[in-house]
This record gives structure tokens, sequence and C-alpha cells, in this order.
């Protein structure tokens, strides 16, 4: 098992390392809503001033909560962020919220993602997010990489223009899982996608690996839409530079 998540780190961090802006690496801090949430849920990397961005997620599906998506480029870069974290001041209100909270870490498996580098290029645009969990069975994991492999070409072909970057989950939750993000603009980007994937005779492929990922016994599949909120983010000047009205209002 060690060779292989080894083999699996380094494939992900020359991924990274070609983007420019390392992304090889995610912390996921999922955070119950509650009262005041939204405000106090970004306090501890504001004031820790974390050397990392952080998108500020609201879920509009499924159960109510937030995500907190930390873009990490290393374990040093992850140990940073949580020394940064500890020694930083929070209110008694953000540390009860934060003790509630369930965390995760994946690594980027970018022969799993669909145009993974149009989707890290279109983050900070991005106004919702469209999040897929997957789940597999052990001894299912070739299987479901060539499935996801089958679908992409198929998506591909018609051109389907929904990047998502796709990320195995290594600590925090069950063996097998995996996370993928797709990045939008706006909603409409889902309709577009279901247009061309379903509306077209060409995306036959794209439909057959979808139904199969939706039958297949050893993959389930969730699927949650969020909505960005920059109230609840922490993002650099760089990153905010596409839409500085948006990251930073005035």
């Amino acid at each position: 098992m060690l060779p292989i998540f080894v083999l699996l780190l380094l494939t992900a961090c020359s991924f990274g390392q070609n983007l420019g802006e390392p992304f090889t690496l995610i912390r996921l801090i999922r955070i119950p809503s509650g009262p005041n949430v939204n405000l106090e849920a970004i306090q501890g990397h504001r004031n820790a001033q974390v050397g990392v961005d952080v998108v500020g997620l609201q879920a509009i599906t499924g159960t109510q909560q937030i995500w907190l998506l930390e873009a990490q480029g290393s374990f040093a870069s992850l140990e940073a962020t949580d020394r940064a974290l500890a020694a930083a001041p929070v209110s008694p209100t953000a540390d009860r919220m934060l003790s509630a909270s369930s965390t995760l870490v994946g690594v980027l498996r970018p022969g799993l993602s669909y145009r993974p580098v149009d989707a890290i290029k279109a983050l900070p645009g991005a106004r919702y997010f469209q999040v897929t969990f997957f789940q597999t069975r052990p001894g299912a994991s070739m299987e479901f990489a060539e499935v996801m492999r089958i679908r992409n070409a198929a998506q591909d072909q018609v051109n389907v223009d929904r990047p998502e970057i796709g990320y195995q989950i290594i600590s925090g939750g069950e063996s097998g899982t995996y996370v993928f993000l797709a990045p939008m603009p706006s909603l409409n980007t889902i309709d577009n996608a279901i247009a061309r994937t379903w509306g077209n005779p060409d995306g036959h492929g794209a439909r057959q690996a979808t139904g199969k990922l939706a039958a297949d016994g050893d993959i389930t599949r969730e699927q949650m839409l969020f909505r960005v909120e920059p109230r609840i983010s922490y993002v650099s000047e760089a990153f905010a530079a596409a839409a500085p009205d948006f990251w930073s209002p005035k």
C-alpha cells in the first residue's frame, strides 16, 4: 500500500508544479451551519494570516453546512497552516464551531479529473461548485478509474465545458473515497452540460458511463451544490485579481 501511495503523491506533485501555483492537496473543513457560522468560520485563518488560499462554500443542497476549502501545495504547506491556526486566537464561538467540524485531506488525481488545468484556472471566477463524492468498495479502484476514463473521453467528444478536479481522500474518510470539484461561474453551466450530454446524439458514451456509475453496486455517488461565499474566504491578492469586487467587496 505504501509504494502505491508514494507513487500517487509524486504524480500529483509533479502535476501541480506544471500549473505554476500548486494545488496538489486539499483540506476540506466541513462545519454544520448555525447562527454566526458564516461570520466566524474563517476567523482563525484570517487571524493566522495563513499562506494558502481558502475558499468558503455554503451548501445549497443536502445538509446545511459550510466548507472551508484549503488549496495546499504539499504536506509541508499543510503543516505550516496547521501550526499557524493552532497559534492564532479565535473566539469561543469559533472554537465551539470548529470542534463540531470534520476534516478531510485529499491528493490530486489528474488522471481521473476532467480538464483539471481548466478547472484550476476557473477557481477565481467560480461562483458555485458542483461537488461529487464517490465511494468505491475494496478492489473496485481499477474499475472506477476505467469508468471515469471512458466518461471523460466521452465528455471531450461533445466538448462538455464543465472542468472538474478529482481528489482521492487519504485522511479523515473511508478508504476508496474520492471527491470531485467542479468550479462554475453560474448554475447555467449545468444546463449546458446536460444539453451537450443528454440532448446530443454524440453524448451516448457520456450517458452510458454516467449510467454505469449510477448502477454499479461497487461505486456509490453523492452530489451537492455549493455557493462560493467571499465573506468566509481568505484568498491572496493574486487569486482575487480576476474579480476584486467579488472577493474583496468594499
